[in-house]
């Protein structure tokens, strides 16, 4: 009796002993495995951390695309009333620094050639104030008026040393033929677009990646 006794204790303390180390196991591995995930959470921020400061440095514009749907015009500005392809709406104002240019013949145009129907991308930036109301108002630095009979396109954006947009989306073959503009609308150097966003206007690209363009002009903006 007293050796089927000692047994039974002897197995007792080898059960207590055995879920004793399960249960600090399994705490180990939990705390292991939080660890574990604080970190690749950590990485994860961090990369996207990354990813949206690139995209907030490649350009200090935003873009509104649509058609003008209203014009109202008093004796210093123009506001259009915008509309995008997701019936989205923007008023602009568009006073006398507001530059605007023709997409397809790259000439400088007058606030008062704005018309109902037109399709226009707007330029403003980023890091001025803007009131959150709908519909959102903003005075754009930039309008390209979109040309109906003469093809063409414009980015904006900033570019590097070797005229490739930091979205990765453009490389700029620049040649004698590329018309050089600052703001003011005076002729430049290609040494003086560096450093500074540029407006490009171009008709055709090759189907590499990324695409390329001879530009017919590039203006440096302020």
């Amino acid at each position: 009796m007293k050796r089927l006794g000692a047994i039974i204790m002897t197995v007792l303390l080898i059960g207590i002993i055995i879920g004793s180390y399960t249960v600090l196991t399994r705490e180990k591995g939990k705390e292991t495995g939080a660890g574990t995930g604080a970190k690749i959470e950590t990485e994860t921020e961090t990369e996207e951390d990354a990813t949206t400061d690139q995209e907030e440095d490649t350009t200090d514009y935003m873009q509104f695309v649509g058609t003008v749907t209203e014009i109202e015009e008093d004796t210093k500005e123009i506001r259009l009333t915008v509309e995008d392809k997701d019936e989205m709406i923007m008023i602009l104002r568009v006073n006398d620094d507001s530059l605007l240019f023709n997409s397809g013949t790259t000439e400088q145009l007058k606030k008062t050639s704005l018309k109902k129907g037109a399709t226009v991308e707007a330029y403003y930036d980023k890091n001025k104030p803007m009131l959150t109301i709908y519909p959102a108002t903003v005075t754009p630095e930039l309008i390209i008026v979109k040309d109906e009979s003469v093809f063409g396109e414009v980015k904006v954006s900033k570019f590097d040393k070797d005229f490739l947009s930091l979205d990765g989306e453009l490389k700029l073959n620049v040649s004698k033929d590329t018309l050089l503009v600052n703001q003011q609308g005076k002729e430049i150097t290609e040494k003086e677009l560096h450093g500074k966003e540029l407006v490009v206007f171009y008709a055709m690209t090759t189907r590499s990646l990324p695409p390329q363009t001879p530009p017919t002009k590039i203006m440096a903006l302020d």
